[in-house]
């Protein structure tokens, strides 16, 4: 199995439940169903990604006070050698942040790195109202899945993009029948299997996500 480096970039550390031990409600929210259940990985928190959020004032128009929207700041940190990285995980507020302060294909291969956990509960919050996030049942990606000739066009630049995000995208391709050429195939999985990395990664990250 192929061994991804993972940054914790948010402000704890990340609990991952196993999914046979969760539930899922009518707003898609995941919880316990059982008691006495450990997390099947703990992956420590390194340095922390974050924004300082305000709803600032700009102008007033017409003594009506104009203020940016939701989510903007215009100081938005970037991960220093994020390129060294398969797996940024961030939380949801980093996440909106950095989709609007990245803009343009440069951003890209950052953006595509990014990923935020799916938060677990301790009990339903349909039905109580004493619950606690507790850890998560996976991340999911903060941009849309690009296609398998897209990362084969990368690496013939010279690029190192994410070998998480190219699993993603052979993976998505499977499941929708999508062919893959035998060469572009043969491409990915030579870059993704010939790096030497350290950390490994976990089993339960199969969310695809469209944002984009």
């Amino acid at each position: 199995m192929t061994n991804f480096e993972i940054f914790n970039a948010t402000n704890h550390e990340v609990k991952v439940y196993p999914m046979h031990s969760c539930a899922e409600n009518r707003k898609g929210q995941y919880f316990l169903n059982t008691s006495f259940v450990e997390p099947i990985k703990i992956i420590p928190q390194v340095s922390l990604l974050s924004i300082a959020e305000s709803n600032r004032q700009l102008i007033s128009f017409s003594e009506i006070p104009l203020f940016l929207p939701s989510g903007h700041s215009s100081n938005v940190p970037k991960l220093q050698n994020y390129t060294f990285y398969d797996i940024i995980i961030v939380s949801s507020k980093y996440a909106n942040a950095a989709l609007k302060a990245f803009p343009g294909s440069e951003n890209y291969d950052y953006l595509d790195r990014l990923f935020t956990p799916i938060n677990l509960y301790s009990t339903n919050p349909e039905n109580s109202q004493e619950y606690t996030i507790i850890g998560c049942v996976g991340i999911k990606k903060v941009v849309n899945i690009f296609t398998p000739q897209y990362y084969c066009l990368l690496l013939a630049q010279g690029a190192t993009p994410s070998r998480c995000a190219i699993q993603y995208a052979i993976e998505f391709c499977k499941e929708s029948g999508t062919i893959i050429s035998p060469n572009e195939h043969q491409i990915l999985t030579n870059y993704k299997e010939n790096k030497n990395k350290e950390i490994p990664f976990f089993e339960t990250i199969n969310f695809l996500q469209n944002q984009f």
